[in-house]
């Protein structure tokens, strides 16, 4: 702006400006806003894979102390406990920070089974994504969010040979037919 001496008249936004300003602002915001929310829940659904992929080396090596057995279902995270340093290790962290909600499940089939001789070990489930946030939270695997528990409805689930992974749930439902469980 000028200011000629003498005429000191200045020119404020009109109110059609204004309005143009605060749509574009409005559409920038809902362009924006689901990228900063996928951006924040990757890095959960990775600590989740990696607490997981923890939980279960916990329960292999409860396993190899334990004549090749799994723990009994019911207090599989009572048994793996000894192993695992850090309670946080139990908790997803897609779920609200809760006093007692975990969010993983021990695959039931699983109780007291003796390991050592089981064909493919990276096609049977032990750990995954629950509806039952308990402590010792065990089940079948219908027990998994429908939707899944990450954005892009994502569960994780770990496997007996020691690795985790990422599913949709009919994925996982794929993968496990693929590898004869």
């Amino acid at each position: 702006m000028f200011c000629v001496a003498g005429n000191k008249k200045q020119r404020g936004l009109t109110l059609v400006e204004l309005v143009v300003i605060a749509v574009v602002i409005v559409i920038l915001g809902g362009i924006l806003f689901p990228v900063f929310e996928s951006a924040k829940s990757s890095p959960r659904r990775m600590s989740c894979l990696s607490n997981m992929k923890q939980l279960d080396m916990g329960l292999l090596f409860y396993q190899n102390d334990n004549n090749d057995f799994m723990p009994k279902a019911a207090k599989w995270a009572d048994s793996a406990h000894p192993y695992i340093e850090f309670e946080s290790v139990y908790r997803c962290p897609a779920i609200r920070p809760e006093k007692d909600a975990f969010g993983h499940a021990f695959y039931s089939p699983m109780s007291e089974k003796k390991t050592a001789k089981l064909p493919n070990p990276a096609g049977v489930p032990i750990l995954f994504d629950s509806t039952d946030l308990s402590w010792n939270a065990n089940g079948p695997l219908s027990l998994i969010p429908p939707a899944g528990r990450h954005p892009g409805g994502i569960s994780v689930v770990a496997f007996l040979d020691g690795h985790a992974r990422s599913f949709k749930p009919l994925q996982l439902f794929d993968y496990l037919k693929a590898s004869g469980k």
